[in-house]
């Protein structure tokens, strides 16, 4: 069984308050992301420093060889959990993404000591893009055929789709956001 951090961090700029608490068909985005997966950690606001800084200060404070990764706003990211789990059981890379058009690097499986060790290579990793951290990793991907599975809600229209989507009411294309 592999542990997971669930991301409920970051500014939100672009949807102006909390993505963890809002709801989505009836659902808040936090209670999505703890039911996609067996075992999980929340890591907050309180880590501050964006998504790489958060995935370094976890490695350095477990004891876990593997954790997996979901952030809070994504909510169709159950349907690829599963299959990030059975992938990583014969996954000899240092991280496992899930990807459609692009790696989705806050939806996978990362090797605790291989993170360290990529992360040694930087100075800082406050506001570090979590890429700069995955070129010094082995990585594998999984692809996501489905374009929906990886949307993220960062604006009240994603919010709005992504409800509608989940409720049968809404077409199968995703907003675009800019």
């Amino acid at each position: 069984m592999i542990p997971w951090v669930i991301l409920t961090g970051g500014e939100s700029r672009r949807m102006g308050e909390d993505k963890a608490s809002l709801v989505v068909a009836g659902i808040t985005l936090r209670d999505r992301a703890i039911a996609a997966v067996d075992e999980y950690r929340i890591v907050g606001p309180e880590v501050r420093g964006g998504p790489a800084h958060a995935l370094v200060s976890v490695a350095r404070q477990t004891h876990d060889e593997a954790f997996g990764v979901l952030a809070v706003d994504m909510p169709f990211a159950a349907r690829v959990v599963p299959a990030l789990a059975e992938a990583w059981s014969t996954c000899t890379a240092d991280a496992l993404i899930a990807r459609d058009e692009h790696p989705q690097w806050l939806c996978g499986v990362y090797r605790r000591t291989a993170l360290l060790a990529a992360a040694e290579h930087f100075v800082e990793t406050e506001n570090l893009p979590l890429w700069r951290i995955g070129e010094h990793l082995r990585m594998e991907y999984l692809n996501v055929t489905d374009p929906v599975i990886l949307f993220d809600v960062d604006t009240p229209a994603d919010l709005e789709w992504a409800s509608s989507r989940l409720r049968g009411e809404s077409p199968d294309t995703r907003p675009r956001t800019v």
